[in-house]
C-alpha cells in the first residue's frame, strides 16, 4: 500500500443543488465533477478529507470499499498529494513584442471622436474625445496601426479590424480606405492572416453603399437596442434629442434582409436593470443574431460619475443573467455574457486577470495614433502605452504594472478566494476607473465597483458550470441507454 498523503486542493468550489446532486471542481487545475445521485455522500467524504492530508491506507481504513471513490477524485484534481503546490505564475507573462508573436487581435479604430447620439451614459468624456472639434482619424495613423498590428500576430493567426469611435460611420469613407488597404496590401504581405472587418455602429445612419461593402467584405455589425422604445430612447437619443428607436430598427431590418448579421446588445443600468427578458425577446424580434447584456461602465473618461439613478443593483445584474439563461431564446453562444465567460470552465483553464487587456491584445487607437488597451480606458493618461505614429507604441510597461495591479494572487479582493483562478476577478474595468477616486463614489457606486467584478461573475460561472454538467450528464446517458429494456442505473458523470 502506498505511503504518500493526500490532501483536498486548496481551491475546492463547491456547488449544490436539490437534496443529493453536488458539482466540484478545482479552479487551479480545472476538470469539473458533477455527481447526480449520491452528492451528499461525497461531499461528506470530501469534508473528511479537508480536515488533514491522509494516506491512502488511513482513507481506507475509515472509508472501506471506497478506493475507485479516491482514484476518481484524483482523476478530477480534487484530491491532490499533500506536497503539491497549487499557484499560478506571480506575475501575468507577456510576450516579448520584439520575438514572440501573439495569436490574434481585436483592434479598435476610434474613426472618428464624435458621435450622432447623445447616450447618457456615454463613456466618451466632453473633454478627453473633444467631442465639439469633430476630430477624424487620418489614414496615415489607422495604416500605420494596421501595419503594425499586422507584424505582431503569427503568420495563421486573426486579426479583428473593429471600426469604432464615436461613430465609426461618420467616417465611412476611412472604413473603406481601411478594408481596401487590408485587402490589398496587408493580404499579401501576409497571406495566412486571417482578417475580419466588424463594426460596432449606433446605426443612427446607414451609408447607402454599406450593404454592398458588408456583403462584398463580410462585415458584422454591432448595434445597441436598450429596450423596448421608450426605454431606449431615454438611453439613446440622437444629438438633438429625437427618438432613435425606429431608425435603428429599419437599419437592422435592412441589414437582415441582406443577409448581413447584426448582434444586439444592451448597456443595463439602473432605468431598465429590470426588463432584460422583454429586451432580448425585443432583439430576436427585430432580428437580432445574438443578444449581449452589458453592466454601465459608470465613469467616462472625463472621470464623471454617473449618478445613482443610472446604476444598476448588482442583485438585479445577478437575477437577470439567470432568467436569460433559463429563458432559452438563445443558444448560449449567441447570448453575453455567457458567450464571453464559456472557456473559462474548458478543462485546465486557469486565468490570473479577467480579460485579454493586459497582454495588449485588445488595442484601441484615438485619432492621434494613442493605444490604449481598452475601449474603457481611451483617454486616461495612466493607461496609454505608446503611440503607434511616433514609435513609442509598445510600452510594455504601462501594460505589465496593469497586469500585476490585476493579478488575482496580488488583489486583496481576490487572493484569498477558491474562484480566483476561474474568474480572474472578473471584468477589472471598474476597478481601473475609479483607482484613486474611491472617496467620491457614493455608497451604491462603491457596491456596484466592488460586487460586479465578484457575485456577478461567480454567477455567470456557476450557471454554466451546471450548464456543462447536465450536458455531460444528457450526453453520457445517450451513449448507455440501451434501445429498449430498463434506464441504466444512477451514476457519477463528469
Amino acid at each position: 500500500m502506498e505511503r504518500a498523503a493526500y490532501r483536498v486542493t486548496d481551491h475546492l468550489i463547491r456547488l449544490d443543488r436539490g437534496s443529493d446532486e453536488l458539482l466540484l471542481a478545482n479552479a487551479c487545475n480545472l476538470l469539473p465533477l458533477y455527481v447526480r445521485k449520491g452528492g451528499g455522500y461525497i461531499a461528506s467524504f470530501v469534508e473528511y478529507l479537508g480536515r488533514r492530508p491522509r494516506t491512502r491506507k488511513e482513507i481506507l481504513k475509515d472509508y472501506p470499499g471506497d478506493e475507485a471513490l479516491v482514484d476518481f477524485l484524483l482523476a478530477h484534481n480534487i484530491l491532490i498529494p499533500a506536497e503539491s503546490h497549487e499557484a499560478a505564475s506571480p506575475r501575468v507573462v507577456l510576450p516579448d513584442m520584439k520575438d514572440r508573436k501573439t495569436d490574434g487581435m481585436s483592434a479598435y479604430f476610434l474613426l472618428t471622436q464624435s458621435c450622432s447620439f447623445s447616450c447618457i451614459y456615454c463613456l466618451n468624456g466632453r473633454e478627453t474625445y473633444r467631442k465639439n472639434d469633430n476630430l477624424t482619424m487620418p489614414k496615415e495613423v489607422a495604416f500605420r496601426a494596421l501595419d503594425t498590428f499586422a507584424a505582431r500576430i503569427r503568420d495563421d493567426g486573426r486579426l479583428e479590424v473593429v471600426l469604432f469611435g464615436g461613430e465609426p460611420l461618420l467616417n465611412w469613407g476611412l472604413a473603406k480606405e481601411i478594408i481596401l488597404y487590408c485587402e490589398k496590401t496587408i493580404k499579401p504581405r501576409h497571406p495566412l492572416l486571417n482578417l475580419h472587418y466588424h463594426a460596432t455602429t449606433n446605426l443612427g445612419m446607414l451609408p447607402k453603399d454599406f450593404i454592398q461593402w458588408a456583403k462584398d467584405y463580410r462585415i458584422s455589425v454591432l448595434c445597441d437596442v436598450d429596450g423596448i422604445r421608450e426605454v431606449h430612447d431615454a438611453h439613446r437619443p440622437f444629438k438633438d434629442g429625437r427618438s432613435s428607436f425606429d431608425k435603428i430598427c429599419s437599419h437592422v431590418d435592412q441589414l437582415v434582409a441582406a443577409g448581413i448579421p447584426v448582434s444586439l446588445r444592451t448597456t443595463v443600468t439602473g432605468l431598465n436593470e429590470k426588463q432584460v427578458l422583454e429586451t432580448t425577446r425585443l432583439h430576436k424580434r427585430i432580428g437580432g443574431g445574438g443578444s449581449a447584456f452589458v453592466p454601465v461602465n459608470i465613469v467616462n473618461s472625463d472621470g464623471e460619475i454617473l449618478p445613482d439613478a443610472l446604476i444598476p443593483s448588482v442583485g438585479e445584474l445577478c437575477e437577470s443573467v439567470q432568467q436569460l439563461h433559463d429563458c432559452n431564446e438563445w443558444e448560449l453562444s449567441r447570448l453575453f455574457p455567457f458567450s464571453s465567460y464559456s472557456g473559462n470552465i474548458a478543462p485546465g483553464h486557469r486565468s490570473v486577470v479577467g480579460c485579454g487587456a493586459p497582454y495588449g491584445n485588445t488595442p484601441v487607437v484615438d485619432v492621434n495614433g494613442d493605444v490604449y488597451p481598452c475601449i474603457y480606458l481611451v483617454g486616461m493618461p495612466a493607461y496609454r502605452y505608446g503611440n503607434i505614429m511616433d514609435g513609442t507604441y509598445p510600452q510594455m510597461s504601462v501594460l505589465q504594472g496593469m497586469g500585476d495591479e490585476l493579478h488575482v494572487d496580488r488583489r486583496a479582493d481576490c487572493k484569498g478566494c477558491n474562484w480566483r483562478y476561474l474568474c480572474g476577478g472578473g471584468c477589472p474595468v471598474q476597478r481601473l476607473i475609479v483607482k484613486g477616486r474611491e472617496e467620491e463614489l457614493t455608497p451604491r457606486a462603491r457596491a456596484y465597483c466592488e460586487n460586479l467584478t465578484c457575485d456577478y461573475t461567480r454567477k455567470v460561472l456557476t450557471i454554466l458550470l451546471w450548464e456543462a454538467a447536465q450536458k455531460a450528464d444528457a450526453d453520457f446517458r445517450s451513449e448507455i441507454t440501451p434501445a429498449d429494456g430498463p434506464a441504466p442505473r444512477d451514476t457519477k458523470i463528469c
